[in-house]
């Protein structure tokens, strides 16, 4: 799966710096390491970047797991922020 995942490189994720690291039917982990441009005042990481970086790894893992022919699409997505990363650290999502 992990292979899978890396040869269709999702554009806005690259954009990101979205990694994923490992790729399982059950588990995936990804990384992102969170730069000043993904903040937002107090050089804390702004909730549409850990929002898209959930959604992102949350994406992938359903592709992994459709059969070849069908398709997928996000109906209704909703984050709550218990607090926010700063500057230079790593988010991994799992």
């Amino acid at each position: 799966p992990l292979e899978r995942i890396n040869s269709f490189p999702l554009p806005f994720a690259t954009l990101m710096g979205i990694k994923f690291v490992s790729a399982e039917p059950d588990r995936i982990v990804a990384s992102l390491d969170i730069r000043e441009d993904l903040c937002t005042v107090g050089h804390s990481v702004h909730g549409g970047a850990l929002m898209a970086f959930a959604d992102t790894v949350g994406a992938a893992a359903t592709v992994i797991n459709l059969p070849a022919d069908a398709k997928a699409a996000t109906i209704e997505s909703k984050t709550n922020f218990l607090g926010g990363a700063l500057a230079g650290s790593t988010l991994t999502a799992t």
